[in-house]
């Protein structure tokens, strides 16, 4: 029978920046509910319990969840060592059971050699991209994160085969990333995937495996999609207007025509299409929002589109005769060599 293989694996290596987090989270306790009892207590809750169980101050700063459980940060050793001896922090009606925190806590660990390097093994992105696919806003959700693997490099290994990122947050209270990306495959990214850290042990390697949870919400308007195919059917009219001025012209080149023959192959369509559809800000799409409103799209204010319009003709009206005659000094020697046979 063969080794079950965790879907959405995305694996990366133990570095120095890891091991630097992993030592500032020394000291810090883990809080477990009861099984199968689950009641909201906020950080402020807890800051009380603490203050009024064991006498000791804690900034809330140093509260926060991380998927059920809570995470809290005694800077007082002897408060630390305090609790972990009692075991527990009784709050009404239940009562938190207390774990010091470790870096493998909540990982399943299995051999690395059990599973694949990679389980997004395909770029989708670029393939949507290459497939003329429209490229589309969104804002995702990234939640349950190990403390010591929150980085904004972790987030982009993560999405790096699924959409370009241009603007990370992190909510540090909740332990969760909202990530302002772009993407061509939108359907491609999964509800769940798993994270993995690679450590060598004993000369062997290992893969310690969470789970991890992802919500991509689209915020791209009908009026983008609309506008981009406008700019798109524009840039090839313009194209065969300038095709037809090179053939109809004399059978000499520009002078400079050697010196643009490589440049259609360094033009970022990438970029250019990140230029005229800017991305939105975190800012313009609350958080809260997002999570608890269903259409959370209407946050979108009407200056915010208003100035998307605006910026789209701007840089479109800039970039098209540039991008028109690299194409088409790329291509007129063929296409005239075509006409004359």
């Amino acid at each position: 029978m063969g080794t079950y293989q965790y879907p959405n694996l995305t694996v990366i290596e133990e570095d120095d920046s890891i091991k630097v987090r992993i030592m500032h989270l020394q000291h810090t306790i883990v809080a477990k509910f009861p099984n199968h009892q689950m009641v909201y207590i906020s950080i402020h809750n807890i800051q009380r319990a603490i203050q009024h169980q064991y006498h000791a101050s804690i900034d809330v700063k140093d509260i926060s969840t991380c998927g059920p459980d809570l995470l809290i940060h005694m800077r007082q050793t002897t408060t630390y060592s305090l609790m972990l001896a009692s075991g527990s922090l009784d709050m009404i009606p239940i009562s938190l059971s207390l774990m010091p925190w470790n870096a493998e806590y909540g990982s399943t660990k299995v051999p690395a050699h059990t599973q694949l390097a990679d389980s997004f093994n395909f770029d989708y992105n670029k393939i949507a991209r290459n497939m003329r696919k429209p490229a589309k806003q969104a804002l995702i959700l990234i939640d349950a994160i190990p403390a010591h693997l929150c980085s904004d490099t972790t987030i982009k290994t993560l999405l790096q085969k699924l959409c370009d990122v241009p603007e990370i947050t992190f909510d540090r209270p909740n332990h969760t990333y909202q990530v302002s990306a772009k993407t061509h495959c939108i359907e491609n990214i999964p509800s769940v995937a798993h994270l993995g850290l690679k450590k060598i042990e004993a000369g062997q390697a290992f893969i310690y495996i969470w789970p991890i949870w992802l919500e991509a919400i689209d915020f791209t308007s009908e009026d983008s999609l609309i506008l981009e195919s406008w700019a798109e059917e524009e840039a090839a009219k313009l194209a065969r207007q300038k095709l037809a001025g090179y053939i109809s012209s004399a059978d000499t080149f520009p002078a400079d025509y050697g010196e643009h023959e490589g440049d259609i192959n360094d033009l970022d369509d990438t970029a250019y299409r990140s230029s005229v559809y800017p991305p939105l800000h975190s800012s313009q799409v609350p958080y809260a929002d997002a999570v608890t409103t269903p259409n959370a799209c209407a946050t979108i204010n009407d200056q915010v589109l208003q100035s998307r319009w605006t910026r789209t003709f701007q840089i479109a009206n800039q970039n098209s005769e540039k991008i028109i005659s690299k194409i088409a000094l790329k291509n007129v020697r063929l296409l005239h060599l075509l006409l004359r046979v």
